[in-house]
């Protein structure tokens, strides 16, 4: 048995939306920055039509500066912030029009603690992030491991806490539409890679900050890569590639800085520990960032129950 796969999760970000420290938004979702879809490897291999799964997602974020990418230097600034998000997913296989597919929802939970630029203290922050519904649909599917191929559809909403007077918010008051398409593709022998490409658009944030101002964002755009070895069917070790760009900010038409542009490099490992229960491991590094917070350190645990 190949290790079950969960089809994409929400994974939290962190980028400032304005040229001044005030208007800082943190947004836990489906990658404000993240309102994406993550993959982890196995994310697109379909399961059988009936099965349901739940999963919870435990990360941890460690951030230690901020670059504007409109600052005259480019030099990055000294900064802080730890993010702790707890998110559930409930999904549920099924056939559509002879095909296999998936709906989800993605509710996320955290907080937010030690927030600065510079000498700019931010805030701290705790609440509900913004829910997420997802569709998946396999044009290609193999149950039992083999070429997957999964084009998906994910809808933010603005249901999470936020307030234009706190500098920071787990809510991003604003929708987010993001198209992924994913293949999972057998290398020979106990090798096999994950990729996935999304295009993410963004509507207004009418009321950005303490002045309420308008907040616009461009689309962006998402790639990953797992190059992934199996050491027998329940164990597999990946190691990644994710990298965002675009995703320029405005306020009232004026450049923010803020964008979404940064590459990072990322090692999980998976285990298969029954039929019905699997757990996930994951650490993350950001090699370069634009236009936001840097995350030094990213831990994630994953645990998924099948049934």
């Amino acid at each position: 048995m190949p290790l079950r796969s969960i089809a994409s999760r929400a994974r939290p970000r962190t980028f400032c939306h304005t040229a001044t420290l005030a208007g800082c938004v943190f947004a836990v979702n489906l990658p404000h920055l993240a309102h994406a879809a993550e993959i982890e490897p196995f994310e697109y291999v379909s399961l059988p039509a009936g099965t349901s799964v739940e999963i919870l997602y435990l990360d941890y974020g460690d951030y230690d500066g901020y670059r504007n990418s409109t600052s005259a230097d480019g030099a990055r600034q000294d900064a802080a912030l730890d993010t702790y998000t707890a998110t559930s997913k409930t999904a549920h296989y099924f056939d559509l029009a002879g095909h296999r597919a998936l709906v989800s929802l993605i509710q996320p939970f955290g907080a937010s603690r030690n927030a600065r630029i510079g000498d700019s203290r931010l805030g701290e922050t705790s609440g509900f992030g913004d829910t997420t519904l997802g569709l998946v649909f396999w044009p290609i599917a193999d149950d039992a491991g083999g070429t997957n191929l999964g084009l998906a559809h994910y809808l933010t909403l603005p249901t999470g806490s936020y307030s234009p007077d706190r500098s920071v918010n787990m809510g991003g008051n604003r929708f987010v539409s993001n198209f992924q398409a994913s293949l999972h593709q057998p290398l020979g022998g106990k090798w096999s890679t994950d990729l996935a490409a999304d295009i993410i658009f963004y509507t207004p944030n009418s009321e950005s900050g303490a002045a309420r101002q308008r907040l616009t964002q461009k689309p962006a755009q998402q790639y990953q890569a797992f190059l992934n070895y199996s050491f027998d069917p329940t164990l597999t070790a990946g190691i990644g590639y994710q990298g965002w760009r675009g995703g320029k900010q405005k306020l009232d038409g004026v450049e923010t800085g803020g964008r979404t542009d940064f590459d990072e490099v990322r090692v999980s490992l998976a285990k298969l520990v029954s039929p019905k229960l699997q757990i996930l491991g994951e650490i993350s590094h950001q090699t370069h960032v634009e236009g936001g917070y840097r995350q030094d350190v990213n831990a994630l645990a994953r645990i998924a129950y099948f049934f």
